[in-house]
């Protein structure tokens, strides 16, 4: 057999590896590797390297609460009640933010949560100022692609992770706001973000 029967040999054996490699639907999402008791922090990193965390409303220094609050009640009014104050939002808003602008925007301690076993999918419940949202899970405003919690959720837009480890939506895009730089997920994007738990 010739060097160049060996080679195409292995391509055609890695070719094969891959091919089943893809058909494989094993569960790779290891659970076991986490404590469901303790939080974990959430991030993002896309193609560039650029990380993301995710960010609440109340978790914004007020300065720029107050610019985030008066961008969504002109262009998302159905989700603000100009009458409560920011920690009375239901649902909560919450954005995602680069690594690099995060002490600039925000208070520390976030983008923690813990994982939950929900109905055969691992969802999040948010660990704010120290506390854990019982049974407030993150979740996706569709029109927006924006990250929020609250009590009334839907399971369909829940932000979960699923066996295969696959979380989904999985694109992001920009959302200026005045002079902040935040981030919103894609839904109809191409995928070009990985998630990554910490404990």
């Amino acid at each position: 057999m010739n060097t160049e029967s060996i080679i195409k040999l292995f391509i055609l054996f890695g070719t094969l590896y891959l091919f089943m490699k893809c058909l494989n639907n094993q569960e790779n999402f290891d659970v076991k590797k986490f404590n469901l008791k303790k939080p974990g922090q959430l991030t993002f990193l896309n193609t560039e390297g650029v990380g993301y965390y995710i960010v609440s409303l109340e978790q914004f220094k007020p300065k720029h609460q107050t610019k985030i609050i008066a961008h969504m009640t002109k262009n998302m009014p159905e989700l603000v009640n100009p009458k409560f104050n920011v920690n009375s939002f239901n649902p909560m808003p919450m954005f995602l933010v680069r690594s690099i602008d995060l002490e600039e925007y925000a208070s520390s301690d976030v983008s923690n949560f813990y994982i939950i076993n929900f109905e055969d999918k691992f969802a999040f419940v948010p660990k704010i100022s120290n506390k854990p949202t019982p049974d407030e899970y993150v979740s996706i405003e569709k029109k927006y692609g924006m990250l929020c919690y609250s009590p009334t959720y839907i399971k369909e837009r829940m932000l979960i992770i699923n066996k295969n480890d696959d979380l989904q939506p999985n694109s992001i895009k920009p959302l200026q706001i005045d002079d902040l730089k935040l981030y919103v997920f894609d839904m109809t994007g191409s995928k070009n973000i990985k998630h990554f738990i910490k404990q």
